[in-house]
C-alpha cells in the first residue's frame, strides 16, 4: 500500500517471504507491494557462489530504480537529454556500509541547474535511495500468506 499523509512522508508496505530451496540450498525471496501487484522472485546465494548474494540484488535494484525515475522525470519535464547512462559502484563491507558511488552521464543540452534538479528528483523518488537516506521502520509478520 502506498499512501501520502500530506506532510511529505510517503509510506510503502513492501511484503516479502522466502526461505531455502531444499534442492539447491539457495534462497528464494518473494517480494510484492500489494495483493493486486505482481510478485518478484529473487534467487540468491548467501555465499555468493552459484547465484548473486542478496546485496547484489539490492545494488542492481537501486541503480535500476534511480535510472528509471531519472528517465521518467526527464521525459515528463521534456528535458533535452539523450540516452542517459548510469554507472554505480556499490561496496558492502562486512562492518560498515559505504554510500553508493553513482556516476550519471547525460548527453544533450541540459544546463547545470537542470541536471542537478534532475538527479535530485530521481534520488528523491527512487524508493531505494530514499530508504538509504532515512530510518526505515520494519515490522516482521510470519502469518501473512503470499498471494496466489
Amino acid at each position: 500500500m502506498l499512501n501520502d499523509d500530506n506532510d511529505g512522508t510517503v509510506n510503502w508496505r513492501i511484503r516479502t517471504d522466502g526461505g531455502p530451496v531444499a534442492e539447491t540450498g539457495l534462497i528464494a525471496s518473494h517480494v510484492w507491494f500489494s495483493e493486486e501487484s505482481a510478485t518478484w522472485t529473487l534467487i540468491s546465494d548467501p555465499a555468493n557462489q552459484t547465484a548473486p548474494g542478496p546485496l547484489v540484488h539490492f545494488a542492481i535494484g537501486t541503480a535500476f530504480c534511480f535510472h528509471t525515475q531519472l528517465c521518467r522525470y526527464a521525459t515528463i519535464r521534456r528535458l533535452p537529454v539523450d540516452a542517459p547512462r548510469l554507472a554505480q559502484l556499490t561496496r558492502f563491507p562486512a562492518s560498515d556500509f559505504k554510500p553508493l558511488d553513482t556516476r550519471l552521464f547525460l548527453h544533450g543540452r541540459l544546463s547545470g541547474e537542470d541536471a542537478t534538479e534532475l538527479m535530485t528528483a530521481a534520488a528523491n523518488t527512487c524508493y531505494a535511495h530514499r530508504a538509504l537516506a532515512v530510518p526505515v521502520e520494519q515490522r516482521v509478520a510470519t502469518t501473512h500468506k503470499r498471494p496466489g
